[in-house]
C-alpha cells in the first residue's frame, strides 16, 4: 500500500481532465473503506492544482524519491533571470 504524502506517477490518463499518464502527483489521503483508493493532487509548474480527487490503486505507482529531480529555487538574495 502506498503511504500518505508519497510521490506517485499516474499509469493512466485521468478521465475528464487534462492530466495524462506519466504525470506526477502526491498522495494526500489513503482510503481503505469501502475499498482501497488514493486521494491525489497533481500540480502545475506554477503551483496551481490541475487535479485533486480520488483514484483507484491501478492508476498510480509509487515513485522512488531519489529518482525525482528537485525543483531549483533561487536562494535568498539571488534574483530570478
Amino acid at each position: 500500500m502506498i503511504q500518505q504524502y508519497s510521490t506517485v506517477s499516474l499509469t493512466k490518463d485521468i478521465p475528464d481532465s487534462d492530466v495524462a499518464a506519466g504525470s506526477m502527483a502526491v498522495v494526500v489521503e489513503v482510503h481503505s473503506e469501502p475499498s482501497l483508493g488514493y486521494e491525489i493532487e497533481v500540480v502545475a509548474n506554477d503551483g496551481s492544482t490541475l487535479f485533486l480527487g480520488a483514484v483507484s490503486p491501478d492508476m498510480v505507482v509509487e515513485v522512488n524519491s531519489d529518482c525525482v529531480d528537485p525543483i531549483s529555487l533561487p536562494s535568498s538574495g539571488e534574483e530570478e533571470e
